[in-house]
């Protein structure tokens, strides 16, 4: 056995490659005598005891182990092939290689017990994140799927209502409606402008200035006449041009006073418009619904004006769908319902071919005095929402983009223009493309209004 395991050593020792003993390490091969019993004998012996010690000393270091292992096996093996040699000290020589070789074996047998012990616990640590990995992604899965079964049942509850899809969904708290759009600067002498709603504060009076500004003959009309003149003046002041006209909005009559020294109206901005927190009716009609559409709807038919543009607003994309001039509500729903009302009416008007000129647009979600607070409370409230609305100066530019545009940027795909998305072709299933709906509230507002064509 210790003859088999020496020579499967020296097959490893002449793998590695051999090295040569240092010069001083041993005493010289001619010095060792090899007798039995003598003092050469123990000479011998001794020598043997020195390369085991050798041996176990560099049990420490692996590569240093080898070399040194290597090149005492060398001189062990030369020692014992000398004429001097006989049977007790080659025993000896093949018991202290057999010795060194078993702890060899052991040292290599607990290295790799060591590095299998590391290798088990590397394996476990990226087992374990690799399980954490795929938790994570799960749950990541989980989200998505759920999100994408939210987005599915929007998109099915937005094509039942017919609602806008974006950007028409009012969201409050975000500038979704909002942009940085200006109207640019056109002159627009000898044109005759009407711009109902022109109080300070809101965007009638912005619009009408701008209008004064580029020398458009501007009449307004409203209902409060001394706080109207007072705007009048306060708008000649601003541009040096002539006062603009008023006339108390009485619809009545109001249009057969315009048309006396105005044959020809070139613009009719229907731009009034208010919440009645509290509802009412104006006779058979919800009161927002009467103010903010049939009265338009009637000074449309008797002014005839050559370009109609109404204000109105993503907010319709909240009402119920009815445009009804019954609403049974107030406040911002009924609000919502007028406004939708306002532009499927825009839309029957240019089918229908009473006048080829036609805009209905977006304005913004505005700083203005259109919603008056109850108490402090609400007026705080109200304030908070400031940072998500713009200013009426912003929010007139579509209209005063509508009313001055030439003729030849009329799109014909839609009328609609938003003051963040510009010119915006409504969804097929957009509340407002209800043509059935439309051509039914058109003939109804003109009974309302003992209209005859």
């Amino acid at each position: 056995m210790a003859a088999l395991r020496r020579a499967e050593l020296q097959h490893l020792c002449s793998a590695a490659g051999k090295s040569q003993p240092p010069a001083a390490a041993l005493p010289p091969a001619t010095e060792l005598p090899a007798r039995e019993g003598d003092p050469e004998t123990r000479t011998h012996r001794a020598v043997i005891n020195y390369l085991v010690e050798k041996l176990e000393e560099t049990l420490t270091d692996r590569r240093r182990y080898f070399e040194r292992y290597t090149t005492l096996r060398e001189m062990v093996l030369t020692r014992s092939s000398l004429p001097c040699g006989n049977e007790s000290s080659q025993r000896t020589a093949a018991e202290a290689l057999a010795e060194m070789e078993s702890k060899w074996v052991l040292s290599d047998q607990a290295l790799l017990e060591a590095r299998l012990l590391r290798a088990r616990g590397r394996h476990r640590r990226l087992f374990e994140a690799v399980r954490r990995k795929e938790s994570q992604v799960e749950e990541v899965l989980k989200c998505a799927e759920a999100r994408r079964a939210a987005d599915a049942a929007r998109e099915e509850l937005l094509q039942q209502l017919g609602a806008l899809p974006a950007p028409a969904v009012w969201r409050w708290g975000e500038k979704e409606f909002q942009g940085d759009f200006t109207a640019p600067e056109v002159d627009m002498t000898g044109k005759t402008v009407v711009i109902t709603g022109p109080s300070r504060g809101g965007i009638g009076f912005e619009t009408a200035l701008a209008l004064a500004r580029s020398g458009a003959t501007v009449l307004l009309a409203a209902r409060n006449i001394e706080k109207a003149d007072s705007d009048a003046e306060v708008i000649m002041q601003q541009t040096g041009k002539d006062k603009p006209k008023v006339f108390k909005c009485d619809v009545s009559s109001v249009a057969q006073e315009i048309l006396k020294d105005h044959a020809v109206i070139d613009v009719l901005i229907n731009n009034a418009g208010a919440v009645f927190d509290d509802g009412g009716q104006a006779g058979p009609v919800e009161i927002t619904f009467a103010t903010c559409v049939l009265g338009h709807h009637l000074l449309n038919y008797m002014l005839k004006p050559s370009r109609i543009v109404w204000v109105t607003g993503d907010i319709y994309a909240i009402s119920d769908g009815s445009a009804n001039p019954h609403f049974n509500g107030k406040g911002i729903s009924a609000y919502a319902n007028a406004c939708l009302a306002r532009l499927m009416l825009a839309r029957e008007t240019k089918r229908r071919g009473l006048c080829s000129e036609i805009v209905a647009v977006h304005p913004g979600v505005i700083r203005s005095q259109f919603i008056k607070p109850k108490g402090c409370l609400e007026g705080a409230m109200l304030k908070s929402f400031d940072w998500g609305r713009i200013t009426v100066t912003a929010g007139a530019q579509s209209s005063i983009y509508a009313a001055t545009l030439p003729s030849s940027d009329l799109r014909e795909d839609t009328i609609y223009y938003h003051n963040k998305y510009g010119w915006y072709v409504l969804h097929p299933n957009d509340l407002a493309m209800n043509a059935t709906r439309c051509e039914a509230l058109f003939d109804e507002c003109d009974k309302l209004c003992e209209i005859v064509r």
